[in-house]
């Protein structure tokens, strides 16, 4: 599930004044020092970039030389606040499965991620898509070019899949929290489960490229792990028929049948022979194969383990435990990590391991 980040439009050096009165969450007029240089359809960002408060609105009135009409504002801000010209109030991404045709979001940029970014959950692509994005002004139309085309990594569980779990609101306007808060947590709790699995749970699908090679050994270790896992199919498994010192380009090869000659663990990536007399003789490369592996998704259980350690790390971070702890769900942490861990046990012991 990629978590798309783009950097949002620069308006540093805009048209800009400030507030010279507070206003209150829904008004539709600003007072500001100075309305010389803004127009009736611009956009302007209220507030200071990365405030919680940050937030667009459209300018439907000149009123004055001093006063604003503007869309209902959903925050309250405070006298100074600034106030500054964008072109562009949107993000448009593409992606590369129609060719970059037609979006496949209009996302409101996020004036409040403190880092400048705007964050979307590209819940139907994969390690292999593809995205480009630009910048967009919803009222007229306009629309930059499109970025370079960059891939992200795919993470483990969606935005949406841990707020739904915690009851939480992450609508960009007035959310409990902001997306990019708990796509943060998501992106270190998957880099967490690969590095303790030793693996990616990536929705990839590879083959082998040539034939896998395996040392036979001694007739009583009947198992043979596989350099990749899980294994999502056998095509050849093949044992040589040759003298030790024939390489493996001249060797005679006899080809096993899967769950008649042998077995595959797919998860554990291993291959068990239990007749001794299919199995390799002892000696340097006397077993190959070619197989595909990977993911043709995000387990299931991985996604659930990722929803519930980032449900974990949010209630409790310093940053977001109030907005946690606010909501109807009531997080019982001996429950939350009975379930933890029995799903990474299912991962560490008889499993991935085993290697």
């Amino acid at each position: 599930m990629p978590i798309l980040r783009a950097k949002n439009p620069d308006i540093r050096d805009f048209e800009r004044t400030k507030l010279s009165s507070t206003v209150a969450a829904a008004t539709v007029s600003l007072s500001v020092d100075s309305s010389e240089g803004f127009e009736v359809n611009d956009w302007v960002v209220v507030g200071d970039l990365g405030a919680e408060t940050a937030e667009a609105v459209r300018v439907t009135a000149v009123t004055n030389s001093t006063t604003l009409a503007v869309t209902a504002l959903t925050y309250a801000h405070s006298v100074d606040e600034p106030v500054v010209k964008t072109f562009f109030n949107r993000i448009n991404f593409y992606s590369n499965v129609d060719n970059y045709d037609d979006p496949i979001v209009a996302a409101d940029v996020d004036w409040a991620n403190p880092n400048s970014f705007t964050v979307y959950n590209d819940t139907t692509g994969n390690a292999n898509t593809k995205y480009k994005y630009s910048f967009y002004n919803s009222q007229t139309s306009v629309e930059s070019s499109l970025s370079s085309e960059f891939g992200v990594p795919v993470y483990y569980c969606s935005v949406n899949d841990v707020a739904d779990y915690l009851n939480l609101d992450v609508s960009q306007e007035s959310g409990d929290l902001k997306p990019w808060q708990i796509a943060k947590v998501i992106r270190n709790v998957t880099k967490s489960i690969d590095s303790w699995t030793n693996t990616s749970f990536t929705s990839q699908v590879v083959s082998t490229s040539s034939y896998e090679y395996h040392d036979g050994k001694k007739s009583t270790d009947n198992i043979y792990f596989l350099d990749n896992k899980p294994v999502i199919s056998v095509q050849s498994l093949q044992v040589s028929t040759s003298d030790e010192t024939v390489g493996p380009g001249d060797a005679t090869w006899n080809s096993l049948t899967e769950d008649s000659d042998f077995t595959v663990d797919k998860r554990a990536g291993a291959v068990t022979i239990p007749d001794v007399l299919n199995s390799p003789r002892k000696g340097d490369n006397r077993l190959r194969v070619a197989y595909t592996w990977g993911h043709g998704s995000v387990p299931d259980d991985v996604r659930r383990l990722a929803v519930l350690m980032s449900a974990k790390d949010l209630a409790l971070s310093n940053l977001t435990r109030n907005a946690v702890t606010d909501t109807e769900k009531s997080i019982n942490f001996a429950d939350l990590n009975r379930e933890i861990d029995l799903i990474r046990r299912t991962y560490t012991f008889g499993g991935l391991f085993n290697s």
